[in-house]
């Protein structure tokens, strides 16, 4: 008498067939991830440094005066940086207080935010599915987006700038967001609709960036998608693509009224302080 019983082979899981459950685990994971490295105790330590100070000083200024165009730090104007960390402070100081965590928390978003993005685009395209069957394509997508969002959150430098209160970690999420739309986007040519708005989410991001550091802001995702398109050898056909007049109209919409009107308020002094030291001397500055 054989003791071997047929028995029904259990259903196995696939990722590919059960979305909604998927990015539920998938989104619960990177807001755990992110939660742990750059939310938790986030106000566990005082202001560090000098600069922490001088950035939350000048965004409690702005909601002490009203006046959201020229930062000052104790009645003197301080034109280190454009507006948008100084704002996105000011919000959090309106919100919840006066306190460490509302300084940190631009940092923190930009950084949970790159996180997110970073997911996405490992998900859709950080593997090649050469020779693997659908089921194990669907784990691979998903592994290596969970992987390689473990390892972004993880990154020493990354755990640092999130949760300093200056503006190094509003920038990087901003330009590594924009470099990642302008990705997806170039990677969806076949489809049209969801591409335009993929670049309209590089131009928004890479004005934001702009808004957070200055020229620098645009220059680098420049200077890296024009090496990249110069490597590929498309540029002419992917600029079609980008729609560029477009673009520069809608990055000079987001970023040029505040800078006329804070040298409307202020003249040459914030041309001189913000350009001419803080952008062009600095750069070329050896020291």
């Amino acid at each position: 008498m054989s003791l071997n019983h047929d028995r029904p082979s259990q259903p196995s899981f696939h990722w590919e067939d059960q979305p909604l459950v998927a990015w539920t685990l998938a989104i619960l994971w990177v807001a755990l991830i992110c939660f742990v490295a750059f939310w938790w105790q986030l106000e566990g330590t005082g202001l560090v440094d000098e600069t922490e100070p001088l950035f939350a000083e000048a965004s409690r200024q702005m909601v002490v005066t009203g006046d959201w165009i020229t930062p000052y730090f104790n009645g003197v104007t301080r034109f280190d940086k454009p507006p948008l960390v100084y704002w996105l402070m000011a919000i959090a100081f309106k919100i919840g207080g006066v306190n460490t965590w509302a300084v940190r928390f631009p940092s923190a978003l930009a950084a949970t935010g790159l996180t997110g993005l970073g997911f996405y685009t490992l998900k859709q395209f950080g593997h090649s599915g050469l020779g693997q069957e659908k089921g194990a394509l669907g784990r691979s997508a998903w592994f290596t987006a969970w992987l390689g969002a473990a390892l972004m959150v993880l990154n020493a430098q990354t755990i640092a700038w999130a949760r300093t209160g200056v503006s190094d970690m509003l920038l990087s999420g901003c330009m590594g967001a924009a470099l990642f739309s302008f990705f997806i986007a170039y990677a969806r040519s076949n489809q049209a609709q969801a591409q335009s708005r993929w670049y309209l989410a590089f131009y928004i991001l890479t004005a934001l960036a702009v808004l957070t550091k200055g020229p620098v802001g645009m220059i680098l995702p420049g200077l890296i998608i024009g090496i990249f398109l110069l490597y590929m050898g498309n540029g002419r056909a992917v600029l079609r693509e980008m729609r560029l007049l477009r673009g520069i109209l809608l990055f000079l919409l987001l970023t040029v009224p505040w800078y006329v009107l804070v040298i409307g308020a202020n003249g040459e002094a914030y041309i001189n302080a913000f350009f001419g030291y803080h952008n062009l001397e600095r750069f070329f500055s050896r020291s």
